[in-house]
């Protein structure tokens, strides 16, 4: 945040020169049709399917935005990868600390979430 305010806060275009990028994203980012069916078999009978879904989406979609917004106001020119953005030598130290702790706390907790699918998926075929 303080990048962004030593930069002069523009607003981002909404979406880039190209909306395949976002799609990508927007869609197969979140991967419910992976994790939700497992999820219902885990789960207690008395958690509401809709609102564990919904609410879990929004959250999710709010830190995305979140860390988009962030993100374009913590560098000039952002190409279309943020994340090479903010690991590059152009970027404080910091930065590139915090960029790179990102990259792996996020593909450290969906290793979790792909092991219960794949334990789910093996039970119920009796491959387990």
């Amino acid at each position: 945040m303080a990048e962004g305010a030593e930069n002069g806060f523009d607003p981002p275009a909404a979406v880039g020169s190209d909306a395949a990028d976002v799609l990508g994203v927007a869609v197969f980012n979140f991967g419910l049709c992976l994790t939700v069916p497992s999820w219902m078999n885990e789960k207690m009978g008395t958690v509401s399917v809709n609102k564990v879904t919904w609410g879990a989406t929004l959250l999710a979609l709010a830190t995305f935005v979140a860390l988009g917004l962030l993100g374009a106001a913590a560098v000039e020119l952002p190409s279309a990868d943020i994340l090479s953005d903010l690991t590059s030598d152009r970027a404080p130290t910091l930065t590139r600390l915090a960029a790179f702790v990102f990259g792996i706390v996020i593909l450290g907790l969906g290793i979790p979430v792909n092991c219960v699918v794949v334990k789910w998926a093996a039970s119920r075929n009796s491959l387990a």
